[in-house]
């Protein structure tokens, strides 16, 4: 599409179509002669990473890239609660020391050498698009290897106690869904995402709250050995890597 249009109209003003050669230059136009708004319009027709591109043309490209009847249009519905929740963490990162900025700046997976009674309990807030979303927990049977994501060379030694009765994940909705799952803790070497179930959401970004639990609190035997990374909600259908 875009070089359908650098082909037909000139968007330098200095250019001259060989067909046009005998017309006085004042009366040749390009793109860039357009009005903004008609710019704006046109750059609307392409994707963000086209329309950064095409600002780099000239002035009138970069000052219609820039007008905001055209990037709204290009931003999720939701763009407002996202941006209160990005100002929220911005105003306390900037109560925090350096030290703890600097932490933050990394992932942080929860190991847990030795255990009799596990419980993981969290909750969130967000406004989802109208569809069907899936949860699943995300764990690693061993302590990864640093630097290393979807494989690991773990201390083996330490994980025990996973195969005897199996771990319990549950999860509810503020509207009254909720499901449950149930899955032994048996392969080791890589990260897994274990399903939970799966929800619907009806209202397109009304406020939906979510309370996801994680538990083994059989404590006739210790446990030991398990990386603990996210709780993960994608689009039902959403290819992920090593769902169990």
């Amino acid at each position: 599409m875009g070089s359908g249009f650098s082909t037909n109209f000139p968007v330098n003003n200095d250019e001259t179509p060989a067909s046009c050669s005998h017309l006085p230059p004042k009366q040749l136009g390009g793109l860039g002669d357009l009005p903004e708004n008609c710019l704006a319009m046109v750059l609307d027709h392409f994707d963000p990473p086209e329309i950064c591109k095409l600002a780099h043309v000239n002035r009138a490209f970069y000052r219609a890239s820039c007008a905001d009847v055209l990037w709204e249009s290009k931003l999720p519905e939701n763009y407002g609660v996202l941006v209160k929740k990005l100002l929220k963490v911005y105003e306390y990162d900037c109560r925090l020391s350096k030290k703890d900025i600097y932490a933050r700046l990394f992932q942080t997976i929860a190991y847990l050498r030795q255990i009799w009674w596990l419980e993981v309990e969290g909750h969130v807030d967000f406004y989802f698009p109208t569809g069907i979303y899936s949860l699943f927990f995300r764990l690693h049977l061993g302590k990864p290897s640093q630097g290393q994501n979807q494989h690991s060379s773990s201390n083996n030694q330490e994980i025990h106690g996973w195969t005897i009765n199996p771990v319990q994940f549950k999860f509810s909705i503020s509207d009254g869904q909720n499901a449950m799952s149930k899955h032994f803790l048996n392969k080791q070497g890589k990260w897994l995402c274990y399903h939970v179930g799966d929800f619907h959401v009806k209202e397109s970004y009304e406020p939906t709250k979510i309370k996801f639990s994680m538990t083994q609190i059989d404590c006739t035997h210790q446990k030991g050995g398990l990386s603990l990374d996210s709780v993960l909600i994608c689009p039902c259908g959403t290819k992920t890597h090593g769902i169990v």
